[in-house]
């Protein structure tokens, strides 16, 4: 009796963590728009951004890590400017705390 209630145990974890390997990407972009003293210097530009996170449903954190590159060029010249960012974030799931308790 003990074996089969560890196996369906086993049988409903394993799907909740193989369901926790599969991580969200997203894409996105969009007009850079220059102001104050560059805005005399540089035309409009675009910008690109992608992230990547990992969520466990069983807890109520998650980690997502994001990157962008903006392009501006300058008014006067063929110049390009090109800036790279990037950030890696925690986040924590104010509802899954609430299930937690029930």
């Amino acid at each position: 009796m003990r074996r089969l209630a560890l196996f369906a145990a086993l049988a409903l974890l394993v799907p909740t963590v193989a369901e926790a390997q599969v991580p969200r990407i997203q894409f996105g972009g969009g007009l850079t728009a220059p102001s104050g003293d560059l805005d005399t210097g540089l035309d409009a530009g675009y910008h690109l951004r992608a992230s990547i996170g990992l969520s466990f449903p069983v807890l109520p954190f998650a980690v997502r890590a994001d990157g962008e590159v903006h392009q501006l060029s300058e008014t006067f010249t063929s110049d390009n400017y090109r800036i790279l960012s990037g950030t890696v974030n925690g986040t924590f799931n104010l509802i899954a705390l609430g299930m937690l308790g029930t």
